[in-house]
This record gives C-alpha cells, sequence and structure tokens, in this order.
C-alpha cells in the first residue's frame, strides 16, 4: 500500500498543525486538543484533565447551552466526542467536507471559547462521581485500576479519572485556572485528516487556532513506573461468580523501539485465537471464555498486561499455567510459524485501519503529543516484519519479571497473594 499524503505545520504562534490528504474522501475529520493529561495534575487536581473534557461541551461563547451546541452539530452532520488520556486531552468533529468551515469553527469555540458555567460544573460533577461508581461497580474496571494505583504509585497517574473528593469540591474558578495555566498555543495540536487539501487544511487551521498569543509548550513530565511496593490486590465481590484477574507490569514507550517485539510478543501469547493463552487457557483447559494480552505504550512508559475472567475452582491452575506458557516463550522463543502467522496479522490490522480516510487524525496527534516521528504504514510494516525470535525472548526477559509484575484478583472468594508465586518468580 502507499503512504499517506502527510504534511506538517507550525503556526506562528507555536500551533503544531498535521494534515493528512486523502483523495475521494467525502469526510474529513479535525482533533485539536491539549498535550495535557493526568500526569500534568498536581495534588488536589487529580481527575481535573478528565472533568475539564466534559465541561468542553457544556457550554461555549457561539453557543451558550449544551443543548444548543448539540443541535448544532447534529443539524450539520456532524459526529463529535472526547478523550482524556494519561499524555493528552482531545476533541474531535467529523463531517463533510462541504461543512468544513462549520466543522472547524465549531472545533475552535469549543477548545477556546467554553465557558464553564457555573451551574454546569456542579451538575456534571454529580455525572463524573457516577462514572467513578460506574467503573468501581464494573469488577474488571475496578481490579484494573487498582493495579494500575500500584504500578504508578505516588504519581499522578494513578487517579486518572478523579477522586471523588476533588470532583465534588469542583468549582469554574478551578476550570479557570487550570485553562489559564494549559491551554495555550504551545500545547495545542490541531489534526486533519480526510479529503481536504494541505492548503484547505492549514488555512482554517491559522484563521481559527491563529488568535492565540505565543506560547512554549508544557514539557511532558517523565514519569516512569517504579518497581511497586505492593505485588497484589484483590477485593472479595460476593455478587459475581467469576474470578476476574489482572496481570499488569511496566513496560517500553514509543520512544523505544523495542515496542515492536514486544508488540508481536504480546499477540503471540494473547492476541487471537491461535494465541499460546487463548490455546491453552481457553480450548484446553476450558477455564475461560476469553483471555487476551496488552501492550499500551505512552512516551517514556508503557503497560504489558494479561486479563481474563475463570472460574475460581481454576484459579491457582489457571495462574500456574499463565507463568509456565511465558516461561516457555522466554527460554525457546516463539516458532517461524508463530512469527509469520502474528506478523501477517498485524500488517493486515493495520492496513484495514489505516484505510479509514479519517483515522489518521487520532493517530498523527498522537505522535505530536509524544514527540515521536509520525510511522507511515510501509514504516509499520518494515518494523515488524523485522522482529527476530530472540529479540521476542529478549524483550519478554526484560519486561516480564516477578519484581514488576501486579497481580489484581476480584473474585466471589476471599484470595490470598500466595495464589501468584509462580508469576512472581518470573
Amino acid at each position: 500500500m502507499g503512504n499517506p499524503d502527510t504534511k506538517l505545520q507550525t503556526l506562528s504562534n507555536g500551533v503544531r498543525c498535521v494534515s493528512t490528504y486523502v483523495p475521494n474522501s467525502s469526510l474529513i475529520k479535525i482533533q485539536v486538543g491539549v498535550c495535557i493529561g493526568s500526569n500534568h495534575e498536581e495534588n488536589g487536581e487529580e481527575g481535573l484533565a478528565h472533568f475539564f473534557e466534559h465541561m468542553c461541551f457544556k457550554g461555549t461563547e457561539m453557543f451558550k447551552t449544551p443543548q444548543a451546541l448539540i443541535s448544532h452539530m447534529e443539524n450539520n452532520g456532524i459526529i463529535a466526542n472526547a478523550y482524556t488520556s494519561l499524555e493528552a486531552t482531545t476533541y474531535y468533529l467529523e463531517g463533510l467536507v462541504e461543512k468544513k468551515e462549520i466543522i472547524f469553527s465549531t472545533s475552535a469555540d469549543i477548545l477556546l471559547n467554553s465557558t464553564f458555567p457555573e451551574e454546569e460544573v456542579k451538575k456534571e460533577a454529580q455525572v463524573v462521581i457516577q462514572e467513578l461508581k460506574m467503573y468501581e461497580d464494573e469488577p474488571s474496571s475496578y481490579i484494573g485500576q487498582k493495579v494500575l494505583e500500584e504500578i504508578f504509585a505516588d504519581t499522578p497517574l494513578r487517579h486518572p479519572i478523579g477522586k471523588k473528593e476533588v470532583i465534588e469540591t469542583m468549582t469554574r474558578e478551578k476550570f479557570l485556572n487550570f485553562y489559564k495555566k494549559h491551554y495555550h498555543a504551545g500545547n495545542i495540536i490541531c489534526s486533519v485528516s480526510g479529503g481536504l487539501s494541505h492548503d484547505e487544511s492549514f488555512a482554517l487551521c491559522e484563521k481559527h487556532f491563529s488568535i492565540l498569543s505565543k506560547t512554549l509548550t508544557t514539557p511532558l513530565p517523565t514519569i516512569f513506573p517504579m518497581v511497586p511496593k505492593k505485588k497484589f490486590v484483590t477485593k472479595q465481590r460476593t455478587d459475581i461468580q467469576q474470578d476476574v484477574i489482572d496481570i499488569s507490569m511496566r513496560a517500553y514507550g514509543d520512544a523505544d523501539d523495542r515496542r515492536y517485539a514486544l508488540t508481536v510478543a504480546t499477540h503471540i501469547l494473547g492476541g487471537g485465537m491461535s494465541a499460546r493463552l487463548f490455546s491453552e487457557i481457553r480450548e484446553n483447559l476450558a477455564a475461560c471464555y476469553s483471555i487476551k494480552s496488552d501492550f499500551d505504550p505512552f512516551s517514556h512508559f508503557g503497560i504489558f498486561g494479561i486479563t481474563t475472567q475463570i472460574d475460581p475452582s481454576k484459579r491457582h491452575l489457571v495462574l500456574n499455567t499463565i507463568a509456565l506458557i511465558i516461561s516457555e516463550l522466554k527460554k525457546n522463543g516463539p516458532t517461524q510459524e508463530e512469527l509469520d502467522r502474528v506478523t501477517t496479522q498485524l500488517v493486515s490490522r493495520f492496513i484495514r485501519r489505516s484505510e479509514l480516510s479519517t483515522v489518521y487524525a487520532n493517530s498523527n496527534f498522537i505522535s505530536l503529543v509524544k514527540n515521536i516521528p509520525i510511522i507511515s504504514p510501509e514504516e509499520y510494516i518494515t518494523h515488524i516484519s523485522k522482529v527476530t525470535a530472540i529479540q521476542v525472548q529478549e524483550v519478554l526477559h526484560d519486561v516480564v519479571k516477578g519484581e514488576y509484575i501486579v497481580l489484581g484478583i476480584c473474585s466471589p472468594d476471599i484470595v490470598t497473594e500466595e495464589v501468584g508465586n509462580a508469576l512472581y518468580t518470573l
């Protein structure tokens, strides 16, 4: 496949813009945001970046109420959403090319002119608290968060959605202070993809985002997960029937080229129905419905993990089997057949995703947040295809170590730490 037509431009005030032009596409997507996420929050601000994202749809200078803003977008066929990560907060609008002016002006209004009405702050605080409760009530989300709290102990990343006591005391003044501190030109990225030429994209970026004063970029905090002080977290829930298991540890960031080998290793272990974990624990032991491994890279660090929900009577068997499968892959490496299969799977998934004209807005945005080069499909395929069996062994030896592992189990039973002994000795 060919590489997408992508260009970068920085406005005179420091706003970074990126455009991917996809000829013949009738859609465009603009993704605007700031390089500010949970890792920039100070004590007493836990959850403010995430809460801020909620509030940017609650009224702007052009649209005084949430209903007016939503009606305006839906009347013009615009799909809008937002998300907050550990490193960024972003808002995206997608619609027809013919609505380009409306899409750009609305995105700028949301990002730059949100009014944060006091009454909406109070109402939305209750919504965020309900979101917190939703995750607490859902066993996999709850135990996953508790595991991450141990991996990111003593850092702002322990509470990415927020702390209830902070959310309850949120005020409009706190929002305005956070906005003044972080929402300035040097931190803003405008990413566009779809059927809009580079000249048109950059002209619209200049029109709507050059009004900001020139400022420098806020440095991305260099936060590295430490050796966890606590290796086991558990919660008894008598209202569930399965053990919900999360095994996570620190891994590589996107600036580390070893991420490609770890991506391959992740898929060999738990990336599909022919993966080692799925074949043994579901197909042979019939202990679960699904089991998977994931690798989520950020700028300076990443998280590697294995998650599943199992029959509690097979708890020891499953955890010991996971440890054995990892040990065997570390010792002997993958077969050439496994390498070929996983490489083909990863390339196929990447190409399918890349054929969506609007997908580049998000991937380009993330690359600029992380200050890493934008990787073309051909470059990605080259990196993945060069991964060797020895490299897979090396990254597993480096990442999957007992000293870094945190095991979380939400269970109908009382579970003790000894259940993870086979994992802690990896």
